[in-house]
């Protein structure tokens, strides 16, 4: 039987090779000792040093404080959120989304993408019959939903971007978590640069009061913490609803006791036909001077790129003497 020594299961000595009769004794255990310490010398030199380390997979901490475990390089990815979808074609991605939602109308080619339902109750079946690798969950879906999803098999991630400070990390998490680092760099210096362009022209104006309607039925508005109160602080203007936190209810009695400026709103709601047959909207100052104007709700509410176009409208209709400036 053949005597020899196995390396690193990659490198095999045949010890009976180098024992002769001259070095039968002392020699051939010199020999040995030279021998695996040259193999083992090549084997570092060709890793750098250390053992080369299995790929097992990234920790990322999410937006619910869970730890999940992502794969390197995500291929099949499910968007439930309409936002994340726009983002995502933004960073080039959309070869790899294999799932939206309902919602996810933005870009117009996201139709041909198959629908999970919801993004706050997707359809489970058709999520897992899409075998993602990864899916990418925003803010309104629940714990509990998330779990279910888990315990199907399917890794998922959970963002909850609520200012532009938070979009901006978003893109940067989506852009490692994808190996879109480059792209999402480049997308954030270009948003980066609108911000400051809108930035650079309302800085010495005047600060009109503004509030926005998110919803009129009860009455509903964005406070501090958000990206309409952001939007309103870059555009040049003073959100009175910014000392609450967050989309809050907002009393009629506070409203006319603010009295504010200009009043923007969701093109969802009935807040225009409601201004024709509730005297009390006609007694603010806005209504008074037709400074009310209705905003798209899509662009305004989900957190991606065409947040920066929602800013730029909003900058011109503050300060409508500044807005080709801003552009």
């Amino acid at each position: 039987m053949k005597k020899g020594i196995e390396i690193s299961g990659k490198a095999f000595i045949n010890i009976n090779r180098l024992q002769t009769s001259d070095f039968r004794l002392q020699a051939s255990i010199a020999c040995k000792r030279a021998i695996i310490m040259f193999c083992l010398s090549l084997l570092l030199a060709g890793c750098g040093g250390s053992p080369v380390p299995v790929a097992q997979g990234r920790v990322f901490s999410d937006a619910l404080g869970r730890q999940v475990r992502l794969p390197d390089h995500p291929e099949r990815i499910v968007s439930l959120a309409p936002g994340m979808t726009e983002l995502l074609y933004a960073l080039g991605l959309e070869k790899r989304i294999v799932g939206r939602t309902d919602y996810c109308n933005y870009p117009p080619q996201a139709a041909g993408i198959a629908s999970v339902g919801g993004y706050i109750n997707p359809n489970l079946e058709r999520l897992c019959a899409l075998k993602p690798d990864l899916v990418l969950a925003m803010h309104g879906i629940s714990k509990t939903v998330i779990g279910q999803m888990e315990r199907s098999g399917l890794t998922v991630a959970a963002l909850n971007p609520t200012d532009l400070e938070g979009l901006y990390g978003m893109i940067g998490d989506i852009g490692r978590i994808t190996g879109n680092r480059t792209e999402a760099e480049t997308l954030c210096v270009s948003l980066r640069k609108r911000q400051q362009a809108v930035s650079a022209v309302t800085a010495g104006a005047a600060r009109p009061s503004v509030f926005y309607v998110i919803w009129d039925e009860p009455l509903f508005t964005a406070g501090g913490g958000t990206f309409i109160d952001d939007i309103i602080a870059i555009a040049g203007g003073r959100n009175i609803a910014s000392g609450v936190n967050g989309h809050r209810q907002f009393s009629r009695e506070q409203l006319l006791a603010e009295d504010p400026d200009i009043i923007l709103y969701s093109d969802k709601t009935k807040f225009r036909e409601n201004l024709k047959r509730d005297k009390i909207w006609r007694c603010l100052k806005a209504v008074r001077s037709g400074h009310v104007y209705p905003l798209d709700e899509d662009i305004m509410s989900r957190p991606g790129p065409r947040l920066f176009d929602g800013l730029e409208k909003v900058a011109s209709l503050i300060h409508p003497n500044h807005s080709g400036k801003a552009k």
